[in-house]
C-alpha cells in the first residue's frame, strides 16, 4: 500500500519540503531515495570494500577515525594508486575504485556526525 493510499493529508514541513501524513498520524518526507537506482555492480564492490576492513581490522573500527585527516590523504593515494595502475598497465592491481567510493561514503558519515555533534549542541547547521 502507498503512502498516498493511507495518506490523512499532505502538507509541508518547515523547509517547504512536502511532507505525507498516516492516518496513524505519523509522518514523514514525500521525497524517499530511490535506492534501487544504485549500480548493483559498484554496490557490491563497495560491500566488499567494507568486509575486507572488517577482517583486517575489526567491524566499524573505520568510524573510530572519522575526525582523522588521514582519510583525505589516503582517499588522494587511492585516486592517484588507480590512475597510475590503470593508465600504466591497463589493469588495476586493487580495487581502488571501491576504496575511492568508500573514502566518499566515510566522509559523507564524517559530515553526517559533525553535523548531529553541532546540532547537539544547539548549533544551527545551514
Amino acid at each position: 500500500m502507498s503512502a498516498e493510499q493511507v495518506t490523512k493529508k499532505q502538507a509541508t514541513d518547515a523547509t517547504n519540503e512536502p511532507m505525507v501524513q498516516y492516518a496513524s498520524g505519523a509522518k514523514r518526507s514525500k521525497h524517499v531515495p530511490d535506492y534501487s537506482l544504485i549500480p548493483r555492480a559498484g554496490l557490491r564492490r563497495l560491500a566488499e570494500r567494507f568486509s575486507l576492513g572488517m577482517k583486517k581490522y575489526k567491524r566499524n573500527n573505520w568510524r573510530l577515525g572519522l575526525k582523522d585527516p588521514e582519510y583525505i590523504e589516503q582517499f588522494k593515494n587511492h585516486i592517484n594508486e588507480h590512475l597510475l595502475e590503470y593508465f600504466e598497465s591497463g589493469n588495476a592491481f586493487d580495487d581502488n575504485l571501491a576504496a575511492i567510493v568508500w573514502g566518499c561514503f566515510a566522509l559523507m558519515e564524517a559530515e553526517e556526525v559533525a553535523d548531529r555533534e553541532l546540532a547537539a549542541k544547539g548549533i544551527a547547521i545551514q
